[in-house]
């Protein structure tokens, strides 16, 4: 688990023609225009993780909403296990990305399977197989649409370039219908 903070509330005191008494030395100081704050601790605490992923939870319902087969949505969790900062390629470790061989070899599948499931995320605009942006000596890489997941808050204006959002499909259907009787 990563490591827990307990929140605390601060609150900002009024200085103006006050004292501050040390409790050991008796000794008052005047505050004369000092910026002084109460801490007191919530029941609320936070949790920071050396590696954690962003999900967009309302693109998943969309995703869900389109009919995506848990198999697949299974799969892309596990593609975001190690996805690359800024560019969201699909790492077997921190410097090597993933091919179809060896994600079938990390789920147990065989190649013709997961190449299936692959292509149908791909269909769904929820990965591409394309050309490396970040590292060109890569060749081709699986990108995972930074709509849905991304690693890290800077990403490669490339790589959102390379993605439409995720829609719902009554909502194409309503646009293209507006913009028909117009």
């Amino acid at each position: 688990m990563g490591e827990v903070k307990i929140k605390h509330k601060r609150t900002r005191v009024n200085t103006i023609n006050k004292q501050l008494l040390d409790t050991v030395t008796g000794e008052l100081t005047e505050l004369k225009n000092e910026t002084l704050y109460i801490s007191k601790a919530t029941s609320q605490v936070t949790v920071d993780y050396k590696n954690y992923v962003y999900l967009d939870t309302n693109r998943l319902g969309i995703l869900l909403e389109n009919g995506i087969r848990q198999v697949d949505l299974g799969l892309l969790i596990t593609l975001s296990r190690k996805i690359q900062n800024r560019f969201c390629v699909c790492l077997k470790d921190d410097e090597v990305p993933h091919t179809t061989k060896t994600i079938a070899e990390l789920i147990g599948e065989t190649p013709q399977g997961v190449k299936a499931k692959l292509n149908r995320l791909e269909k769904q605009g929820v990965i591409a197989y394309t050309k490396s942006i970040g590292n060109s000596g890569w060749g081709k890489v699986y990108i995972i649409n930074p709509h849905i997941i991304k690693k890290g808050i800077n990403l490669s204006k490339t790589v959102c370039e390379l993605f439409d959002d995720i829609t719902a499909p009554d909502l194409v259907a309503t646009t293209k219908e507006a913009f028909s009787t117009s």
